[in-house]
């Protein structure tokens, strides 16, 4: 069971970098875009306002390194916590 842990979790960890790294690509991505064209509209009282797309994927792509630095921390923790020694082996 202890085998099937630690794999699992070198499993999650290695997605969990591969993750990280394609995160930090979008971000420098979206850094670098380029900013949407305003639009204008010629009816009075009315107001465009939009988010922009940057502002949108930027978010995304700070929760997907979050997420990722949380799985790397618990497949971290799930491979140290598996691989100390049990009170029937130390026996």
């Amino acid at each position: 069971m202890k085998k099937l842990i630690r794999i699992i979790s070198g499993i999650f960890a290695v997605l969990s970098v591969l993750l990280f790294l394609y995160g930090s690509i979008e971000f420098s991505r979206v850094e670098a875009a380029e900013p949407l064209p305003k639009v204008d509209v010629d009816i009075p009282g009315v107001k465009f306002e939009r988010q922009s797309a940057k502002e949108q994927d930027k978010e995304s792509v700070q929760t997907l390194i979050g997420v990722s630095i949380v799985g790397f921390v618990a497949s971290v923790a799930g491979f140290v916590l598996s691989s100390g020694k049990s009170v029937e082996e130390t026996k």
